[in-house]
C-alpha cells in the first residue's frame, strides 16, 4: 500500500530525556520526503525504531512487584521501592505507622514524653494527682454562658484554657455557715450519667466543692466532692437548702484534691462514684432512693460552699448522657 505522506525529513532525532538529561539522538532507518509517496514499511519501520528508542531509554533493574511503588534508581532506570522513615512499606502499597515505643493500654495520672512530632513516645502511671487521662483526651464542659445560677452572691464563672479547656468557679467566703453557690443546666432524660473531672487550689476551713443534683422546687441537694472539714476529704453531702441544713452521707480521704466523679440517676434512684482516671469506677455509695431525701432531680451542675474560706471549683472534663 502506498500513500502520499508529509513526514520529516532525511533523519528524525528523538531525544528521551528528565528534566535537565539529553540523551542520544535516535536515528530512523528509512529518509522520507516531503511530497514523496511513501511505502508503508518503510514508514512503520520508522514508527518500529522509535518505539525501540523509548524501550531504551527506560531500564527497569529487576522485576517490579505487582502493586509495589516504582522508584528511580538512575536517569533512566526504575525500579521496585519501599517507603522510609516513619512511615514505611514492604513490596507493596499499603503502609505501616513505626511502632512509638509506647505500650498500649490506660495509664493512670500519666507521665509522658512527646516528640516533636507531636507522637508520644513515653508513658508511665503517675501518682495521684498527676495528669490523668483527661489530659489526653479531655471533654469540655459546656461554657460558663450556659449555665445558670443558683443563690450566686458575688460568686464568679469564667471558662479557662489551661491545661486544658474547662470552667472555674470562685466563690468568696461566706464568714461561716452554708451558702451554696451552683451553677445548673437541664439533666438528660433518665437513665442517665452525670460525671466530671473537678479540682479545687484553694480549699479549707470547711468549705467544699463537687458535682451538684438539685430539686429545683424544695432545695433539697447533693454535692459529691471535696471538703476540707477535718482534712481533705471526698465527700458525699446532702442539703436541705442553699443556706444550711448540710449533712454527710459518706466521705474518706482521697489522698489528692483532684478526680473524677460520676452519679448514675435513674428515676428513682442515684449512685455515686469516683475514679482516679476517668476510666476505672470505684463505688463510693451504692444506690439512694430518690423519695427518701431529694425527690427528684430536674437540675444538675457544680457547687461551691465556701463557708468560712474560699472555695473554688476548676471542672476539666465534663459528661452528661
Amino acid at each position: 500500500m502506498r500513500r502520499n505522506l508529509a513526514f520529516f525529513g532525511a533523519s528524525f532525532a528523538l531525544a528521551l530525556a528528565l528534566p535537565g538529561q539529553v540523551y542520544a539522538a535516535c536515528t530512523l532507518p528509512n529518509t522520507i520526503s516531503n511530497g514523496q509517496v511513501a511505502d508503508a514499511t518503510k514508514v512503520m519501520g520508522n514508527f518500529t525504531t522509535v518505539a525501540g528508542c523509548a524501550d531504551a531509554a527506560v531500564q527497569p533493574s529487576g522485576t517490579p512487584t505487582t502493586g509495589s511503588l516504582a522508584t528511580f534508581a538512575g536517569p533512566n532506570s526504575v525500579q521496585t521501592g519501599n517507603l522510609t522513615g516513619d512511615v514505611t512499606t514492604s513490596g507493596g502499597t499499603a503502609t505501616t505507622l513505626a511502632a512509638s515505643g509506647v505500650t498500649a493500654g490506660s495509664y493512670s495520672s500519666a507521665n509522658i514524653t512527646v516528640d516533636a512530632k507531636g507522637r508520644v513516645t513515653a508513658a508511665s502511671n503517675g501518682s495521684g494527682g498527676g495528669g490523668g487521662s483527661y489530659e489526653a483526651a479531655p471533654t469540655a464542659p459546656p461554657l460558663a454562658s450556659t449555665w445558670t445560677w443558683v443563690n450566686q452572691g458575688s460568686s464568679a464563672l469564667s471558662d479557662i484554657t489551661t491545661p486544658v479547656p474547662g470552667l472555674r468557679l470562685d466563690a468568696p467566703s461566706n464568714g461561716g455557715g452554708d451558702n451554696l453557690r451552683m451553677v445548673v443546666q437541664t439533666p438528660p432524660t433518665t437513665p442517665y450519667s452525670f460525671k466530671a473531672r473537678i479540682s479545687s487550689t484553694n480549699l479549707g476551713n470547711y468549705s467544699g466543692v463537687g458535682l451538684l443534683l438539685r430539686n429545683s422546687s424544695t432545695g433539697h441537694v447533693y454535692m459529691l466532692g471535696f471538703a476540707n472539714s477535718s482534712g481533705l476529704q471526698t465527700v458525699l453531702y446532702s442539703y436541705t437548702s442553699s443556706t444550711g441544713g448540710g449533712s454527710v452521707v459518706n466521705s474518706y480521704p482521697p489522698g489528692f484534691a483532684s478526680a473524677w466523679f460520676k452519679v448514675d440517676v435513674t428515676s428513682t434512684t442515684v449512685t455515686f462514684y469516683w475514679s482516679p482516671d476517668g476510666d476505672n469506677w470505684i463505688l463510693f455509695q451504692s444506690a439512694i432512693t430518690l423519695s427518701s431525701f431529694i425527690g427528684s432531680i430536674d437540675q444538675i451542675g457544680f457547687v461551691s460552699n465556701p463557708y468560712s474560706h474560699e472555695g473554688d471549683l476548676i471542672v476539666y472534663s465534663y459528661e452528661a448522657n
